[in-house]
């Protein structure tokens, strides 16, 4: 079965660009066709900034152009609105454009409402669009964009822990964290001058061994032990800093348990929530008795939870792709 941590996240460099060439061909295709004389047709990705979801999404991207929103989900168009009105009239083009897809016959009163509704809030107003517009509209709506060589694009799908190597630095770095020949570990106080981040030591450093350096290392490989679709608001307090070798080259992981942030030669990571109470408790082994350690609260183990809810969500982006 498709591990569904890997069906959400997994991607590549070609499918991107050629998800992002049809975002920017469609969007040049509504310009065009609703005849918008401030329509500037995007020639190449450097002129727009192009946004391609995963696949999991279904053909979903943005593109936005200086004057221009373009939304388009599962293939259909979910937003064209101008980019200085996307709080306004454009807030329920999603919900109104779905409704006009509903539609069969394009010539109906409903039909040309809804469009005009549509065409307002691109500064289209009722005055002067002529029903030519009016059609073209109704055909844009029922227009689904399709990537026939998708698995193609994507190839094979990687290991799951391929993300961790990504995210890390590489398979080199992941290598050193994931394979040591030797551990230290630190307990470490923040400084906060300059606003450059700078560390006294509390105590420590002490070479972890043995199986404890094990459970470091694997709960910090482990893809299941981060958080892949959040991103942590919280202003970090590094209190514990780790430093994996091989030979003379060191990888240097500093861990906040509070809010979960990493970093990893001083460039943030996922949060690793889910290694929270597994690496507290290594920590507090190494370091008995320490009274800060003791204050820190494990968060619940919640692999369980979020993995269903992976499968679920695998679940359904199959279930549309034969539909």
């Amino acid at each position: 079965m498709t591990n569904a941590f890997v069906a959400l996240m997994h991607t590549t460099a070609a499918y991107q660009a050629a998800v992002a060439q049809l975002l920017i061909g469609e969007a040049n295709f509504v310009g065009k066709q609703l005849e918008l004389s401030d329509w500037k047709p995007i020639q190449t990705t450097n002129e727009a900034k192009v946004e391609v979801h995963k696949p999991i999404d279904g053909l979903t991207g943005t593109v936005e152009t200086g004057g221009y929103y373009v939304h388009v989900y599962h293939g259909h168009l979910a937003r064209f609105a101008r980019r200085n009105d996307r709080e306004g009239l454009n807030r329920n083009q999603l919900s109104l454009l779905e409704t006009l897809r509903s539609q069969k016959a394009p010539g109906t009163n409903e039909v040309q409402k809804l469009a005009l509704t549509w065409l307002a809030t691109v500064g289209l107003g009722s005055n002067g669009v002529e029903s030519a517009v009016l059609d073209k509209a109704f055909q844009i709506m029922h227009r689904k964009l399709v990537l026939t060589n998708q698995a193609e694009l994507l190839g094979p799908e990687p290991p799951p822990d391929k993300f961790v190597s990504d995210m890390v630095g590489g398979p080199e770095t992941y290598s050193i964290i994931t394979a040591p020949t030797k551990v230290e570990a630190e307990l470490v106080r923040q400084k906060h001058d300059d606003g450059r981040l700078q560390f006294t030591s509390r105590r420590g450093p002490v070479q972890v061994k043995g199986e404890r350096a094990q459970r470091i290392s694997r709960a910090l490989g482990d893809y299941r032990s981060y958080e892949w679709l959040s991103i942590n608001a919280c202003i970090a307090e590094y209190g514990v800093r780790l430093r994996f070798y091989q030979g003379q080259k060191m990888v240097e992981i500093l861990l906040c348990f509070n809010c979960f942030d990493i970093l990893i030669n001083n460039k943030p990571g996922n949060m690793f929530r889910y290694a929270q109470p597994e690496l507290l408790k290594v920590m507090r082994e190494i370091f008995p008795g320490d009274a800060e350690l003791k204050k820190l609260k494990p968060e619940e183990e919640k692999w369980e939870g979020i993995y269903r809810e992976m499968e679920e969500q695998l679940r359904r982006y199959e279930a549309k792709k034969q539909q």
